[in-house]
């Protein structure tokens, strides 16, 4: 217990640091499209090209660093690599796997929700908000003593 943190607290820091950056780059994508398309009044497909001629050597470099911060500590030595090998290789697989998806399969997203009109949008929406909500009422409701097994 080094400074007051165990083991387990460590961990779930790192999980809250490798979510964090998987997620970051998706949002990046997504709010750079709106930005282009309410900002300066592009269509979909245009949006979608300018925002990612912006955000691509950002995106390529941010995950450049952030592997060159973490990978090179595969290569300490002791107890400390021995704990945090196996989650460090995991961390840069997973980041740099979430930039490839960020540039191949994010641009299409938004290009695809933008091009439906609102009034196709909010038709499919009462549909799929119904079919939530039977599903979350089928969790909570309270078993009655026919549901009960003996």
């Amino acid at each position: 217990m080094a400074f007051g943190y165990t083991i387990n607290t460590l961990t779930m820091f790192s999980c809250m640091l490798t979510i964090g950056l998987l997620v970051d780059y998706a949002i990046v994508v997504v709010e750079n499209f709106e930005r282009v398309m309410a900002k300066e009044g592009f269509r979909p497909i245009e949006a979608t090209w300018k925002s990612m001629g912006q955000i691509q050597v950002a995106l390529v470099g941010i995950a450049m660093v952030l592997s060159g911060v973490f990978f090179p500590i595969e290569f300490f030595g002791g107890s400390t690599s021995a704990f945090t090998v196996r989650s460090l290789i995991t961390i840069v697989s997973a980041m740099i796997l979430s930039v490839i998806m960020a540039l191949i399969l994010n641009p299409d997203m938004p290009y695809h929700c933008s091009s439906l009109s609102k009034k196709a949008i909010m038709a499919k929406a009462p549909v799929f908000s119904s079919g939530l909500i039977k599903s979350l009422k089928s969790l909570t409701t309270t078993p009655t003593a026919s549901d009960a097994i003996f």
